[in-house]
């Protein structure tokens, strides 16, 4: 599946995230709509795979972060109502991105969630893949 086919919060939630983690983007002053055009404007899109992955693994790395249960509360009357919610944001097995989507999956008694695995975008050269 090319980035282009997910939904336009889960490729901005993406941007975000390579922001954050690479120098060259934070001191370019990138954000995310505008990293997120370009990624979707690719010739030769990033392929994302989303996976289900099993929920308790992912549970013990967030344990310790914040949470706002009205959030929760939100994303669970949304999954209560669609099934799903936008993937959350791995590396591997390493979580990246979506606490409450994480938690709201918990409350509603999930083995799996649906993943994006965007480790491969988080190792990119972002100055030699902008410059050419």
């Amino acid at each position: 599946m090319g980035y282009q086919c997910l939904r336009i919060a889960t490729q901005e939630d993406i941007a975000a995230n390579l922001i954050d983690q690479s120098d060259y983007l934070t001191t370019e002053r990138w954000t995310e709509t505008p990293l997120r055009e370009v990624l979707v404007d690719l010739v030769e899109p990033f392929k994302v795979t989303i996976s289900e992955s099993p929920l308790g693994l992912i549970l013990k790395q967030v344990a310790t972060r914040d949470l706002s249960d009205l959030a929760v509360k939100k994303l669970q009357e949304r999954l209560a109502i669609v099934g799903d919610l936008d993937p959350v944001l791995v590396d591997g097995e390493r979580f990246i991105d979506g606490r409450h989507r994480v938690e709201a999956y918990a409350r509603a008694g999930r083995k799996t969630i649906p993943t994006v695995d965007i480790g491969p975008l988080v190792r990119i050269d972002w100055e030699e893949w902008m410059n050419g």
